[in-house]
């Protein structure tokens, strides 16, 4: 709970400073949908980071791979939310942008794809889900191989994406 009061707190602040500094509450506001996602309050959650894209999506110029990261994680709250269509919509929309970026986006990508591939799973869509995972873990094991964490959470989600398709 402490990260939580702590980080509105800062939110509250921001927002009682003249001239009011939109863009930091708006990174403040995307941080505090991850505590509350892990939290689960993910009607707050949402709200925080759809607050988040509006303001990004209001600059000049904008900043896209803020745009992305955000859309990423607003794709997991939803996924959450159990809001499968819409959080392929904020995936994709992640995806796209890092394959049309010159050079792509690799790491952003791998990580895109990997939420993807839940999402995948969830609408039975088990090829996609392959597909992505075995993306994402190639990349993570030639460019991040001490990233044990993530590595083991890919292998895992790989495991169970077969086990499924074997059924």
């Amino acid at each position: 709970k402490g990260a939580l009061e702590d980080i509105t707190f800062s939110i509250d602040f921001g927002l009682k400073r003249t001239p009011v500094d939109a863009r930091g509450v708006a990174n403040l506001r995307a941080g505090r949908a991850s505590i509350r996602q892990a939290q689960g309050d993910l009607k707050g959650a949402l709200e925080d980071i759809t607050l988040s894209i509006d303001f990004g999506l209001r600059q000049t110029p904008v900043d896209e791979l803020a745009l992305v990261i955000w859309r990423a994680s607003r794709a997991s709250i939803r996924r959450a939310q159990g809001d499968l269509k819409r959080a392929l919509q904020d995936i994709t929309f992640s995806i796209e942008w890092c394959l049309q970026q010159t050079p792509v986006l690799e790491q952003q990508l791998a990580v895109s794809r990997s939420y993807r591939a839940d999402i995948r799973q969830d609408q039975g869509d088990l090829t996609g889900a392959l597909e992505d995972v075995a993306f994402a873990l190639v990349w993570f094991e030639t460019h991040r191989p001490g990233d044990s964490r993530s590595l083991e959470i890919l292998r895992r989600r790989n495991a169970s994406i077969q086990a499924a398709l074997r059924r």
